[in-house]
C-alpha cells in the first residue's frame, strides 16, 4: 500500500494480514517548485477524474466572472515535462482526484509550489494538512468554487503568504516523498517479509 489510509484500511479489514507502507516518490527534475513571485496569474487543473465536477466548476468559475484576470489551464494528454513547466507556472492547482491509493498530481502540484484546493482521494488528507492545502468535500460544487474564489480574492493581498506556504509545502513534499525514502520503505518491506518467512 501507498498511504497511511491503505495500510489503515487493510490492517482493519484483515487484522492478520502483515502490511507494509510504501513510500511513493517524485521526478522532482520535472516537478520543481517555483518562487511565487514569478508565477503566472493562472490555475492548473485535471481533466481526466470526476469529470463531471470539472466541467461544473470551471463553467461556474468562468460564468460568475469572478477569475480576475487568471486563467484556467487543462492539462491533459502532456508529457510529464509540460505538466511540470504547467503546475510551476500556475498559483492554484485544482483537485478533483477519485477515492486512490495517494494522487501523485496532487503532489506534483505541491512540488511545484502550487496551493491546492479540491478533493483529497481520501488518502492525500496525509499532506493536505500540513500543506495548509484546502480540502473540498467530494460533489460539492459550491464549495469548490467558493474556495477559488476566496483564494483569488485575497491572492495578491496575501501573497506573502502564499509565498511561505507554498515553498513549505514544497519542501515538505520533496523530503517526504523522495527517492531515498522510497528505497527506505521497500528495502523495509523486503526485509520484514523475508523475516517473517523464517
Amino acid at each position: 500500500m501507498v498511504s497511511e489510509d491503505n495500510q489503515r484500511y487493510l490492517s482493519y479489514a484483515f487484522p492478520g494480514l502483515a502490511c507494509e507502507r510504501l513510500v511513493l516518490s517524485l521526478n522532482f527534475d520535472a516537478f520543481a517548485s517555483i518562487p511565487w513571485r514569478q508565477k503566472q496569474h493562472q490555475i492548473a487543473y485535471m481533466t481526466r477524474k470526476n469529470e463531471n465536477d470539472v466541467a461544473q466548476v470551471v463553467k461556474i468559475l468562468t460564468s460568475r466572472d469572478r477569475l480576475a484576470g487568471r486563467r484556467l489551464v487543462p492539462i491533459e494528454g502532456l508529457p510529464e515535462s509540460e505538466v511540470g513547466r504547467i503546475m510551476g507556472e500556475s498559483q492554484l492547482f485544482l483537485a478533483f482526484v477519485h477515492p486512490e491509493g495517494l494522487s501523485l498530481s496532487n503532489l506534483e502540484a505541491l512540488a511545484c509550489g502550487c496551493r491546492l484546493i479540491g478533493y483529497s482521494g481520501r488518502a492525500g488528507r496525509e499532506y493536505f494538512a500540513i500543506s495548509e492545502s484546502v480540502e473540498i468535500e467530494v460533489g460539492d460544487i459550491v464549495g469548490f468554487c467558493e474556495a477559488v474564489e476566496e483564494f483569488i480574492a485575497g491572492a495578491d493581498v496575501l501573497a506573502d503568504e502564499h509565498a511561505r506556504i507554498s515553498e513549505e509545502a514544497a519542501l515538505i513534499v520533496r523530503n517526504v516523498y523522495s527517492s531515498e525514502r522510497e528505497g527506505e520503505s521497500v528495502l523495509s518491506a523486503i526485509s520484514r517479509f523475508l523475516g517473517g518467512a523464517n
